[in-house]
């Protein structure tokens, strides 16, 4: 599953009409709405502090039972369902039969999961003819009693007939699923023009058995069969094959889907609905991409480089795609970000793009990190949630892989330091182990050290044993478990295997412990010796964690020759010696940042600005940029501004005309920005990335307006969003621009945010009280990142109106809120309602909205 962000990772919700005047900052993976430019709109601070909304702390479990790996007393072997739905009650009218047989010891009781349910009848077949079985139910388990005492050479096949009804069931709070009532309608009378009928599934963790009895556990394994029932005008989407349609007499068709091959009951799914199929025949896999009918154009634009991702993979890991076919669909107010069922992986609504807003946004990473699942979480299964990381680190190294083989090592790096930053703002407040055999719920588990964690300790080990060890370790663990469910242990034998070495140092300290180094290191040349001294002290609290021991390299320089020292640490503080003739430019400590640790160290501005300019790790060189500009001294700011204007990697020239943006803002020199202007004004005009030539418009809209003004008119016409939307923003925030009302006219009907942001705003400047009806139709658009927005630009623009008006305002905000899937734009809603809390009744209706609220995270934001 990729983890979609949470309200927890939306820390600082601060000003968000920033967002007129710099969108493209945060709309590549629409994962941090913070912007930084001037602002349109003072919206108020509306923060909200991370320990509002994290509930473990460091050294916390709150449940101290033992999470085992479920208990085996049957093996499932073959499910098969028909299905059929009353969508005006959100109801599967379903028929199960279940093959299965005793794990090992005799049974003459069958316990299944099934939550919610009406059972209308249980029977054992035997032969042709149904024997009806007793039962007991309570409304989660279905206790039955079977004929006799089955052994595990014996199978059998139990019919039930049953009405499931997910809509019922009570959400609770999952850091990364939204709700768990594992089948979903949405607008199911089709009441709502803004979106399509549809059904989908999302089973991870154990939702699916909301829908069909199952052993609803990940270290089962069955085949399975599928008839599914629907009018005749909607799609349906399965795992396995489509064997055959047949229409009914009624105006319905049944689709009968085949699965041969065994996966866990959560990666089973179905989908229904009108969705547009593009087949892509450039893969030796039958591939499709479902999406609705306006986007059949631009299918193979967003998934476009699966085949390529498949032939890459598959030749890494020597071992071919595992499954018959390889389905991707796109789906409505979808709970997650996406999920890797079985040759059918789902996708949140996000991914439907135009071939414009593609130019700009790229969703290979979590199409890679889906792909990759079908390895390593569907053909071989984490056994418990405990050991949900040996799903979750694999598809989270994924991105990494297939970054640095299609877009070159800066971006991988790049990547990597984003998911090292992802899990060191989770252990500043909680640090837990990566195999987690305490936890409170198990969707806990969907958090940073799974995934981004897990994806850093899999790199480090990659560059201990090497690449040819790693990738034929991971060969052997797939064919030796290939099917089956598995436990951290077969992983490190595996590797062990290959190797030949013991390695239960690296997997008790990384997976089997909680936290990570703390660092302090200090380097001095002493000339007597001729030798460079490097001091390491391991600086976190022993007590709580381990003494950790780990292989590093260190890179010395004199001048533009560099050499590279290896060494092993395992001692709490170690004291390493270098030979050097005289004393080294820079001494970097593991220059290739293959370690997961926090490092203390001390550098001049010039060690650190020959870092930025030296180092060939983007990370290593990003981390001297920071300090440098950290360091606020004026003759290295300017130099570290040139340098990193006229490198070749694109974020890091966007992180310099940001932090030249801030300066320039902050300055009362008039003439600070003359000696960086030439490179600027090239960057903006000639730059290959788009985010870059936006944030160089930004500048040259806050020098010379005039100047640029056919600039950035001319740049209104150019085909990237980004590009756009700055220099709309350059017009539209120039009080001396005469067109604004026109231009306002030209772009109202854009649906891309970058340009609606600037839109909105002029509006509620302009104090325009006749786009009510607007603001209305932009709030209920698909994207979730427009409704996070337009959400906040709506209760800023209620302030325009009357007292009546207003409180129809905040009814609309309160009634989306209700029907929101996305925790973080529910409190987007929230917080525009709060901006009218002066409004009688105000109160009241947050009260409510509290009182409704599912997710603990929002609960505690009503109560700061």
């Amino acid at each position: 599953m990729f983890k979609y962000p949470n309200v927890s990772i939306w820390i600082v919700l601060a000003a968000f009409a920033a967002c007129a005047p710099k969108p493209y900052t945060s709309s590549t993976t629409i994962v941090n709405p913070d912007t930084t430019s001037e602002q349109l709109v003072d919206l108020g601070e509306v923060i909200i502090e991370e320990d509002m909304l994290l509930v473990e702390t460091e050294g916390t479990h709150v449940n101290k039972d033992y999470r085992a790996s479920a208990t085996k007393l049957f093996d499932l072997q073959h499910t098969r369902l028909e299905l059929s739905f009353d969508w005006e009650k959100q109801h599967v009218q379903g028929k199960a039969r279940i093959t299965l047989s005793p794990h090992f010891f005799p049974q003459n009781r069958l316990e299944l999961d099934a939550k919610n349910f009406d059972i209308h009848r249980v029977a054992l077949l035997v032969g042709k003819e149904k024997m009806p079985l007793s039962f007991e139910y309570d409304g989660l388990k279905l206790n039955i009693a079977l004929d006799k005492k089955y052994n595990r050479r014996e199978s059998l096949t139990v019919s039930i007939d049953y009405t499931a009804k997910p809509a019922e069931r009570i959400s609770k709070y999952s850091e990364a699923i939204n709700s768990n009532q594992g089948l979903f309608f949405v607008d199911p009378l089709d009441e709502d023009p803004t979106k399509p009928s549809q059904i989908w599934t999302q089973g991870e963790t154990e939702n699916n058995s909301a829908w069909f009895p199952t052993i609803d556990a990940p270290n089962q394994r069955c085949t399975q069969e599928m008839f599914i029932t629907v009018d005749e005008k909607f799609k349906t989407l399965s795992n396995g094959q489509l064997v055959f349609s047949k229409s009914n007499k009624d105006g319905t068709r049944t689709d009968y889907w085949k699965m041969e091959k065994a996966h866990a009951p959560y990666l089973f799914m179905l989908a229904v609905g009108d969705f547009a199929v593009v087949e892509d025949e450039r893969s030796d896999v039958p591939m499709g991409y479902w999406v609705d009918h306006e986007y059949k154009a631009y299918a193979k634009d967003i998934f476009g480089h699966t085949p390529e991702m498949m032939n890459y993979f598959q030749d890494l890991l020597q071992y071919p795609y595992p499954w018959p076919k390889y389905d991707q669909i796109i789906v409505q107010d979808y709970i997650t970000g996406a999920m890797e069922n079985t040759t059918a992986s789902v996708y949140m609504g996000e991914l439907q793009m135009n071939s414009r807003e593609l130019i700009d946004v790229k969703w290979d990473y979590i199409i890679a990190h889906e792909l990759f699942h079908q390895w390593f979480g569907n053909l071989v299964t984490c056994e418990s949630w405990s050991n949900l990381t040996l799903n979750e680190a694999f598809a989270n190294y994924s991105e990494y892989l297939w970054m640095d083989y299609k877009y070159g090592k800066d971006e991988a790096e790049y990547h990597r330091m984003s998911e090292y930053h992802d899990y060191m703002g989770e252990a500043s407040e909680k640090k837990v182990d990566l195999i987690r055999y305490y936890y409170e719920n198990r969707d806990d588990m969907f958090d940073s050290h799974s995934y981004a964690k897990g994806g850093l300790i899999l790199h480090m080990l990659r560059r201990h044993i090497g690449d040819d060890a790693f990738f034929t370790g991971l060969n052997y663990y797939l064919k030796k478990h290939e099917f089956d469910a598995v436990e951290v242990h077969h992983l490190r034998l595996a590797f062990e295997k290959v190797t030949g070495q013991d390695l239960n140092w690296f997997f008790n300290q990384w997976f089997l412990e909680a936290g990570h180094p703390q660092l302090e290191v200090q380097n001095y040349y002493d000339d007597s010796s001729k030798q460079v001294v490097v001091n390491i002290y391991q600086k976190h609290d022993t007590d709580s964690f381990p003494v950790y021991q780990f292989p590093v390299d260190i890179k010395l320089w004199n001048g533009n020759s560099s050499i590279t020292k290896s060494f092993y640490v395992d001692e709490l503080q170690e004291q390493l010696t270098i030979p050097m003739n005289k004393k080294p430019n820079l001494v970097l400590f593991d220059p290739d940042k293959t370690l997961l640790i926090e490092l203390d160290e001390e550098k001049d501005q010039q060690e650190w600005y020959f870092q930025l300019t030296h180092a060939k790790n983007i990370w290593q060189k990003y981390l001297g940029f920071q300090r440098l500009i950290e360091a606020n001294d004026s003759s290295y700011f300017r130099k570290t501004i040139d340098y990193s204007l006229g490198h070749s990697f694109w974020q890091l020239k966007e992180e310099a005309l940001d932090r030249l943006y801030f300066a320039m803002d902050n300055s009362d020199d008039s003439l600070f920005i003359q000696p960086y202007l030439s490179k600027v004004e090239n960057l903006a005009q000639n730059d290959d990335n788009n985010r870059v030539r936006a944030s160089a418009l930004d500048i040259m809209s806050q020098v010379a307006f005039k100047d640029y003004e056919s600039l950035f008119e001319t740049n209104l016409s150019d085909s990237s969003y980004f590009v756009v939307g700055a220099s709309l923003f350059a017009l539209m925030n120039n009080p001396d621009y005469i067109e604004k009302d026109s231009l306002a006219g030209v772009f109202r009907g854009e649906q891309n945010i970058n340009i609606m942001a600037t839109v909105a705003a002029h509006y509620i400047f302009d104090n325009d009280t006749s786009q009510y009806d607007w603001f209305k139709q932009k709030l209920q658009g698909q994207g979730s990142e427009t409704r996070y927005y337009m959400a906040h630009y709506f209760g800023q623009y209620l302030l325009l109106f009357d007292d009546l008006t207003r409180r129809q305002g905040v009814q609309f905000l309160a009634d989306l809120a209700q029907k929101e899937q996305k925790s973080f734009v529910r409190l987007a809603l929230y917080q525009a309602i709060e901006f009218n809390q002066d409004l009688e009744g105000v109160e009241d209706i947050l009260a409510r909205l509290k009182e409704k609220e599912s997710d603990e995270h929002l609960k505690r934001f009503f109560d700061n």
